[in-house]
């Protein structure tokens, strides 16, 4: 009897105990996530408060706080304009119905897709896009060639791109919750 009881105690503490766990380290990985924002915003010369409303501006969007502010990070790593993300995650909603992930997840892969300029990472995300396409016209529209453009000039392409993208799919999330 008592191994019995035992053993039902460890079957409800164990799991408690693990979310409790996940818990601690979730919240400590957010606020290393803060402070590499507040870091990274003194390092670009942006003001604090600019970037924690983005990051609320995201959140609002049901995002994971920890992939909110990673999300900021990789903004203003790649000198992306933060006033997107919130755009972007609206996105990532619509998408996260079509691609069958949560929309944290599909938010952090749209914007690593965006990084990378990798249109299979924004495809398994549910945007779908011709990058190549997008970097002639812009290599066009601007009197250069694609070999000519730089990493940044990319990647300010491939967000409007993914911009674009998320007016094909708008609504997508909402007809979801009906």
């Amino acid at each position: 009897a008592v191994h019995l009881a035992a053993d039902a105690f460890s079957a409800i503490a164990t799991p408690i105990i693990d979310f409790g766990k996940e818990a601690v380290l979730a919240a400590a990985r957010v606020s290393e996530l803060e402070v590499v924002n507040r870091i990274l915003a003194e390092n670009a010369g942006i003001p604090i408060l600019a970037v924690e409303q983005e990051v609320a501006a995201v959140r609002a969007m049901g995002i994971e706080a920890g992939i909110a502010n990673s999300v900021i990070a990789s903004f203003i790593d790649a000198n992306l304009d933060m006033a997107f993300a919130s755009d972007i995650a609206r996105i990532a909603q619509d998408a996260a119905v079509i691609s069958g992930m949560n929309s944290s997840e599909t938010l952090a892969n749209i914007v690593y897709g965006i990084e990378t300029l990798n249109p299979l990472v924004l495809r398994h995300a549910g945007i779908v896009v011709d990058l190549q396409l997008a970097y002639q016209e812009w290599a066009e529209e601007n009197g250069r060639t694609t070999e000519s453009m730089t990493t940044f000039e990319k990647q300010q392409v491939a967000l409007a791109e993914v911009l674009e993208a998320g007016v094909d799919i708008a609504g997508a999330y909402a007809a979801a919750m009906e």
